[in-house]
């Protein structure tokens, strides 16, 4: 068929049409036609494959950097403080036969400033803290024969190691190896100011031993391995705690402790275990006690029988075995054995005087007035019917210790020791059932002033005081027997404690969970005309509800940065219902939510944008109804990321929330903190990035006016009043470095501060960082015309604190100035409304009730009448040493309370906790001179001293019979939550039967 007919129409017509072109194999007809290709399909994502992952490596290695530079800038911190310290002349003055140094003892101890002490006359090296107030260990070379000295082969010749058998290894070195020796991260490390110091330390170690005529074995190795060998302080300590674990075994094989896991002790172990030998340092510390105490002295020659100095296991075991379930007659035999020294059964005055010494050397208690120790001792002599006698046999000792009224604490008290870090919990009795040791035993002491005049009306408020018949009772709380039991109930109580918090938690999670779920679901179901949700998928529902969550997790954050609004409404009665000191956990709380849901908008919008970016112009045109753009052209990826507002805000905004949350982590905030603080300066640019990021409107209507609007404005308020008395130079009139650690700042008070007893305040040091606040209450009273703070060192800012105002550092320096903000806080100020009021103080919540006491005594000296007749304080603290500031001001409100308007009574829980041989015999003691003098043995105060916890029940309901006339009592508590939570609880039980309400404030520090 030829082509025309191919063609040809129904007419008949002549075909014109061309012939079809030669489209042979071999010929184009003369045409240039485009090659074939294959089938293939259009990436309409094309272009932007780059874009996208820079962009998100940029996004992931912000982390990791950030990260690195906060590391870079805590060593530097680090270095920068070590070189202060080491210019700073705090160590002590070195001597032909004394050095100091930095100790490392492990990996978890790290290291510590030490003092060498070589002591010739004693054949012993002595390792004391850097400020030489501490032994912290001590080697004794009476019995070697020969010691090694290691000398590391390093570029600085710093290092320098002491083996001597049944000791730990003793290495040190000099400042330059520092770096070196942080890489290995092993042995025990002194540093010195310089190399030469070294060679300094080893001619002195050389001429020590040539004095005591041991010898010395030298030996050069590599600094790698005089730590890879050393056994440690800390290598030492694993030991032991198996060794007592074994003893334990020994001795309560049918009573298994609670918790313990002694079972998994294997044979092998159990060898090894029973050829440790434990050095005097190792024999003090199972007793928490200082090697060089004489009571350690002591009964460590009692328990080493065969006098090579060091205790077996079996010599311990045998200790033990007295201890746990000896009567209180063969405690008492031990006692006094202890300090027969002589052998002659009988003790001296002189004797007696050195136990009773040595017993006030124990728990941080001391006596300074000598007079009371003489009066003490005095009244035991009588009571054992030997006023004229000069010697006490055992039987006399017996009526002292062992009598009817102290023979049975005597009988429960053990030895305290520890066993994988906790106290000992069981003790057979001597006829072989279950006992009660200091862990178990309920113990009291009740203190009836004149209880047998119940009858007896005081004619006038300082009769009463001395006729009181209020009980005082102090008790220790029963613990599980089970492991499981324990768990359980410290579950209960940590939600007995935090009830509010977590209600407050629960409810907060709910909201932020429904507004997550609304979101989605409006987008999954509600909107899905719109087009989008099918467009992305269900990211887009994800992405819309984590950004309104987040939204109103960043608006809840400035809600909880308001200090003043919160204070405001702390002083309310909101405070019973809303946990008002726990914003700051929550403030946390919240933060975390708000990254969480951060990061799930970032990822699902990463997801969401590779999806819109292989869409048409005018496709998006429809599903973004406020999104023009007049090109056919495809927008890539780095189009919607970079250019658009939406996408810029989002990167900016990712970039501040990485570096707020990584310098907001503990370990940034501890060793960084002013990096922390300037990058929390951030928040203002974090806000301002999220009001842009939705103003575009570029899916929704912007909604973050709504969560922010309210917030924003309390903060604006609340920030103002800050503002306008926290840039306020205060001098510092006076620094005074007390002992445990405390400092005390006495400064100017501003010409418009005005405050209320206990309130507190947050100061910035010029010195350290203008712009690092930290809170403390203030104990000066309102009357007085300075402030005054007593900061403790437990931080690196306080201990920096107590450095900067160390004026022996610094003699010639005028004392850095200060930022203040404040006051805060409640203050309770309802104290002299109620006839009778008892403040209660535990911990560190004692600290406003200085001031409240200071101030509430001198309005009782300027014959204010007010309707409080009498005001009991509790001070509840694990040992007075940690607040003798606190005990000084007691004393001063002793002296200037003259209408004996303040009782004090003081619980020393730490000798509850530690209820054992030693701590028993101060029980007594204490015991004793109260009866004797009316006065502590260890405060000097009138207060009452008291060993345990005390009974609130018993003591509020006694205030009745003590004051029948009152009709309201106001309790004040402030401390731990279990403490005030027991108060509470007292109060309500006793609101229930008939006599006075209870009217109960607290404050949870």
């Amino acid at each position: 068929m030829s082509p025309c007919s191919t063609f040809a129409d129904q007419n008949g017509s002549n075909c014109e049409c061309m012939d079809p072109f030669d489209l042979s194999k071999n010929g184009t007809g003369g045409l240039n036609l485009e090659m074939c290709t294959g089938l293939n399909h259009y990436d309409y994502f094309s272009g932007s494959e780059v874009s996208f992952a820079i962009s998100f490596l940029i996004l992931f290695l912000a982390i990791p950097i950030t990260i690195g530079v906060m590391l870079l800038m805590s060593r530097a911190r680090e270095k920068q403080m070590a070189q202060e310290t080491r210019r700073s002349p705090k160590r002590k003055s070195a001597t032909d036969t004394t050095f100091s140094a930095v100790e490392w003892a492990g990996k978890e101890t790290g290291e510590r400033g030490v003092t060498i002490e070589l002591v010739p006359d004693r054949k012993k090296i002595m390792v004391h803290s850097a400020a030489g107030n501490k032994l912290l260990r001590m080697i004794d070379l009476r019995k070697q024969p020969r010691i090694v000295v290691l000398e590391a082969q390093d570029r600085q010749l710093t290092t320098l190691g002491v083996k001597v058998d049944g000791e730990t290894d003793l290495k040190f070195r000099t400042v330059h190896a520092y770096e070196q020796v942080a890489e290995c991260d092993l042995g025990h490390i002194l540093e010195f100011e310089n190399g030469a110091e070294r060679r300094e330390a080893k001619t002195k170690l050389e001429r020590f031993l040539q004095s005591i005529r041991v010898e010395r074995t030298e030996q050069m190795v590599t600094t790698s391995s005089i730590y890879h060998d050393a056994n440690t302080y800390d290598d030492r300590k694993k030991i032991l705690t198996k060794f007592f674990k074994a003893v334990t075994m020994q001795v309560f094989k049918d009573k298994p402790l609670r918790g313990e896991g002694l079972g998994d002790l294997d044979a092998e172990t159990m060898e090894r275990i029973r050829s440790t030998q434990l050095t005097r340092t190792e024999f003090a510390e199972s007793m928490g006690l200082q090697p060089n105490s004489m009571f350690v002295r002591n009964m460590f020659l009692l328990v080493d029988r065969s006098r090579d100095g060091f205790v077996s296991f079996e010599e311990f075991m045998s200790m033990f075995v007295t201890l746990a379930s000896g009567t209180a007659k063969e405690k008492a035999r031990m006692l006094f054995d202890m300090y027969d020294i002589r052998k002659q059964g009988r003790l001296t005055r002189k004797d007696f005087d050195k136990m009773i010494r040595s017993m006030l050397d124990l728990a941080d208690a001391s006596v300074d007035n000598e007079q009371r120790v003489e009066q003490l001792i005095q009244g035991m002599f009588q009571q054992a019917g030997l006023t004229d006698k000069s010697v006490m046999t055992f039987d006399d000792f017996c009526k002292i210790f062992a009598s009817e009224e102290h023979g049975e604490i005597l009988q429960n008290a053990t030895l305290g020791l520890a066993v994988g870090g906790q106290a000992i919990s069981k003790a057979p009795t001597q006829g072989g059932t279950p006992g009660k040791n200091s862990m178990r035993a309920r113990r009291q002491t009740v203190v009836k002033r004149y209880q047998e005049n119940n009858k007896r009306k005081p004619r006038d408020v300082a009769a009463r005081n001395r006729q009181s018949r209020v009980t005082v009772k102090a008790e220790k709380i029963e613990y599980p027997a089970t492991p499981t039991a324990l768990r359980i109930q410290t579950l209960i109580r940590y939600v007995e404690n935090n009830r509010l918090q977590i209600f407050w938690v629960t409810l907060y999670t709910l909201v932020l969970f429904g507004i997550f779920i609304e979101r989605a679901y409006y987008y999954s179901v509600e909107r899905e005309e719109g087009g989008l949700r099918r467009l992305a998928g269900y990211g887009v529902s994800i992405t819309r509800g984590a950004a309104s969550a987040q939204m109103f997790a960043y608006a809840s954050l400035v809600v909880t940065m308001s200090r003043n609004t919160l204070t405001f409404f702390r002083e309310t009665f909101l405070h019973r219902f809303i946990p008002f000191d726990s914003f700051h956990a929550m403030h946390k709380y919240v933060a975390f939510w708000g990254l969480l849901f951060t990061v799930m908008h970032v990822i699902g919008h990463g997801i969401n944008l590779y999806h819109i970016a292989t869409q048409a112009s005018s496709d998006l045109n429809c599903y973004f109804r406020e999104y023009f753009r007049a090109t056919h052209v495809l927008a890539s990826f780095h189009y919607w990321a970079w250019t658009t507002m939406t996408g810029l805000t989002g990167i900016i905004l990712t970039l501040i929330i990485i570096v707020m949350y990584v310098f907001a982590i503990e370990y940034s905030r501890r060793h960084v903190f002013q990096a922390f603080w300037t990058t929390h300066m951030l928040y203002i640019p974090l806000y301002f990035f999220l009001t842009l990021h939705g103003a575009a409107r570029m899916v929704q209507d912007p909604l973050w006016g709504y969560f922010f609007i309210g917030p924003v404005i309390i903060y604006v308020l609340d920030k103002l009043v800050s503002i306008s008395r926290s840039k306020i130079e205060i001098s510092v009139k006076q620094a005074v470095l007390l002992p445990s650690g405390v400092t005390q700042l006495v400064f100017k008070k501003p010409l418009n501060f005005e405050y209320k007893s206990g309130q507190w305040v947050r100061i910035a040091c010029l010195k350290l960082a203008s712009g690092e606040y930290h809170p403390f209450t203030l104990t000066s009273a309102p009357h007085e015309e300075t402030l005054s703070l007593h900061i403790r060192a437990v931080g690196p800012w306080t201990n920096n604190i107590r450095r900067v105002y160390d004026q022996s550092l610094h003699p010639d320096r005028p004392l850095p100035k200060l930022y203040l903000d404040g006051p805060f806080g409640e203050g309770h100020q309802d104290w002299y409304r109620f006839p009778v009021s008892v403040l209660v103080g535990g911990g560190i919540g004692v600290t406003p009730f200085a001031s409240i006491l200071k101030d509430l005594v001198f309005k009782s000296k300027l014959k204010i009448k007010f309707p409080c007749q009498k005001v009991y304080f509790l001070w509840v603290t694990r040992t007075q040493k940690s607040f003798e500031w606190l005990t000084d001001i007691i004393r001063e409100v002793e002296a200037n309370d003259v209408r004996q308007l303040v009782d004090v009574h003081i619980f020393i829980t730490q000798f509850q906790q530690k209820f054992d041989l030693r701590t028993t015999m101060m029980y007594i003691c204490e015991r004793h001179f109260q009866r004797i003098e009316g006065q502590s043995l260890f405060t000097g105060l009138r207060a009452t001293t008291h060993f345990g916890r005390p009974k609130f029940n018993e003591f509020l309901f006694s205030l009745q019979f003590e004051h029948p006339e009152a009709k309201e009592v106001g309790v004040f508590s402030c401390g731990p939550p279990p403490m005030t939570l027991n108060v509470d609880r007292s109060c309500t039980s006793l609101n229930r039967l008939d006599g006075p309400t209870y009217h109960h404030h607290f404050e949870n520090f």
